[in-house]
């Protein structure tokens, strides 16, 4: 729970506005604080992607999905950063693939976080040479996470234990999805845009946006996928409220990949 880790911090965590409304900031390093995480089965992800400061999800051999704050301007991923494609154990650089970034595109309508609310936090990276990872797939608007409201979705990526230490390897949680109803009263009628999914703890437990890089995907878990298919990417973690927060607000806030 978040109130035993104080060293938690959130993928964008929120600061006090002068009317004192809760707001986030992109220009907060996001890192995974999990009081017990769970390693990922070795390749099971390989389609997620490192770049140290964020995580990215690889859609086409030469494209990454990751989060716009998370890349210039409003964040440090630039042209010529090394990636990594595969990976189990990053400390020891147990990755299938490298690559480095040749294009760095965020979405045109997204805008400094404080005054548009986060929306379209989404960028994509062009990678210099095609990967020969395999690729995750994509939800589309006709794949409405609301059908695993009532099961589990999963968020998988890196960051930091309890310790501060980096984890080395790929961490992976299991996550309620939540109405956009739900989520407003939380975090204020009007916050939760039309491009943003929720997910998340009614407890307020210190779950993605404060476990995970920003950019990390949350996709089906095998709890609620259809039979015989592969999971779908249906977000990426955008921004959620700080894990050191002694009564931390439920529900961390992703962009919608179909959106």
């Amino acid at each position: 729970y978040c109130g035993t880790t104080p060293k938690c911090t959130s993928g964008q965590q929120p600061s006090n506005n002068e009317d004192g409304a809760d707001d986030t900031r992109s220009e907060d390093v996001p890192r995974i604080m999990s009081p017990e995480p769970i390693e990922a089965t070795h390749g099971a992800y390989p389609w997620i992607v490192y770049m140290s400061v964020c995580s990215g999800t690889l859609i086409a051999p030469t494209v990454i999905l990751t989060a716009a704050h998370c890349v210039t301007p409003h964040g440090s991923i630039r042209l010529g950063q090394a990636v990594h494609m595969g990976c189990n154990d990053v400390i020891n650089q147990a990755c299938q693939e490298s690559g480095r970034i040749t294009g760095v595109f965020p979405h045109e309508k997204y805008k400094d976080a404080s005054l548009e609310k986060h929306a379209y936090d989404v960028a994509v990276l062009i990678l210099e040479k095609p990967s020969r990872v395999p690729v995750a797939t994509l939800a589309t608007r006709d794949d409405d996470p609301a059908y695993c409201a009532t099961s589990m979705s999963t968020v998988a990526g890196w960051g930091k234990d309890e310790n501060g230490r980096p984890s080395s390897a790929l961490l992976e949680v299991n996550l309620p999805v939540t109405s956009h109803e739900s989520c407003e009263k939380v975090w204020g009628k009007g916050r939760i845009g039309p491009t943003m999914i929720c997910a998340g703890f009614d407890e307020g437990k210190c779950d993605a946006s404060c476990m995970f890089l920003s950019g990390s995907p949350i996709f089906t878990s095998t709890q609620c996928a259809p039979p015989g298919t592969p999971p779908r990417v249906f977000g990426i973690v955008s921004w959620g409220a700080p894990c050191n927060q002694l009564n931390r607000k439920p529900y961390d806030v992703y962009t919608s990949v179909a959106s």
